[in-house]
């Protein structure tokens, strides 16, 4: 069978998920599954950025370091309230950035070497 893995991948998910609920009532309550798939997307959005990082050779795993600093500013930022949103998500955005770039040119510029 060519998608074995595959198959038992999915099984293993579905199983999971059945065990987790029978010890968690409500795990599998449609609010729940809504939040656990936003969480899920951030985290594979960083996954993809990191996949086309190794696809050019690179070997960085800088990423979870990105996704856990930006999540900890804007809870220091949002305070757990939606209106802040609007100018917290521009200056996390920013201080992404300018993170990059001395990154970058500390390794463009002055030879530092790459962090693995």
């Amino acid at each position: 069978m060519r998608h074995r893995a595959i198959l038992l991948a999915y099984l293993g998910t579905i199983v999971l998920l059945w065990l987790t609920s029978f010890f968690s009532p409500g795990f599998l309550a449609g609010g729940h599954l809504r939040s656990l798939s936003v969480l899920a997307a951030f985290i594979g959005i960083v996954a993809l950025g990191q996949t086309f990082v190794i696809h050019r050779g690179g070997n960085r795993s800088l990423g979870s370091w990105v996704l856990n600093s930006a999540a900890i500013l804007m809870t220091l930022v949002a305070k757990g309230q939606n209106a802040p949103l609007l100018y917290a998500i521009p200056l996390i955005l920013m201080a992404g950035a300018l993170v990059g770039t001395i990154n970058g040119a500390g390794v463009a510029l002055f030879g530092v070497p790459r962090s693995s």
